[in-house]
């Protein structure tokens, strides 16, 4: 589903690591990705902008996975290469996405921004959620309280 821009992303408690960085990362990258949403809403006044806003996504999240790998690395996380494949991807997805979109009309953008809040939501909700209990364990996260039943 795409996002609506004029709705900011915004991080449920339930899907935080517990680990500042990473948290800080995630809204960084929220907050960027919901900015580009604006500038396409304003298009053609923001197109310059946009441009800017995704180039700076791709580069947020390349710095973001590769804390995200020597921190999972320090902790001893078994699914590493797991995941560090996966993050391999994303990168690929993310910079596919960038080259697609350059010179892009507002609708190709719109598609574009689409493209990259799909690729957030997949680090975040599918990506990340693997390994927060292994934060926790590692101590390199709060704990998080046990879900209500």
């Amino acid at each position: 589903m795409a996002a609506d821009p004029r709705t900011p992303l915004r991080l449920v408690q339930h899907f935080r690591t517990g680990h500042p960085a990473i948290d800080a990362d995630h809204q960084r990258l929220a907050r960027t990705l919901s900015r580009a949403g604006e500038a396409i809403d304003a298009a053609p006044a923001e197109e310059p902008l946009t441009h800017t806003l995704l180039d700076l996504v791709v580069e947020a999240l390349e710095r973001h996975l590769q804390r995200e790998e020597a921190l999972l690395g320090a902790c001893r996380y078994p699914k590493l290469d797991e995941h560090s494949a996966r993050h391999a991807d994303l990168r690929r997805r993310a910079r596919a996405v960038r080259v697609d979109c350059r010179g892009a009309d507002a609708e190709a953008m719109r598609r574009c921004f689409d493209q990259m809040t799909a690729l957030f939501v997949e680090e975040v909700v599918a990506g990340d959620h693997a390994f927060m209990s292994w934060l926790e364990e590692c101590g390199e996260a709060e704990r998080r309280p046990p879900k209500a039943r």
